[in-house]
């Protein structure tokens, strides 16, 4: 994907991992827990987590540029991921909080 947006909705499981390369969207939707195991690396572009609250998005995560950008509260789990960023990139991570009236 360069430069478009894709959501994917469904759970996600298995051994394998995901990279997000390119400049587009990707964004993690639905109410499943993703449960696959190699892990996530944000190569380039945005990485949203739309989970509900307490939906695990991802396991171990690893930002080398790009963007991860959390809509909800409690979608990386505490243990036992993990998270890094490489040191001399743009790499940032946002907390997008949501105000309910």
């Amino acid at each position: 994907m360069l430069g478009g947006s894709l959501s994917r909705s469904a759970a996600i499981s298995g051994d394998g991992g995901v990279i997000k390369m390119g400049r587009g969207t990707l964004s993690y939707d639905g109410t499943d827990a993703n449960t696959y195991g190699g892990g996530t690396t944000v190569n380039a572009g945005v990485l949203q987590l739309k989970k509900p609250a307490g939906t695990n998005a991802v396991g171990n995560l690893t930002v080398n540029f790009g963007r991860v950008v959390l809509m909800g509260d409690e979608q990386i789990p505490d243990t036992p991921p993990s998270i890094s960023m490489a040191e001399a990139s743009s790499s940032s991570m946002e907390i997008m909080k949501r105000l309910v009236l």
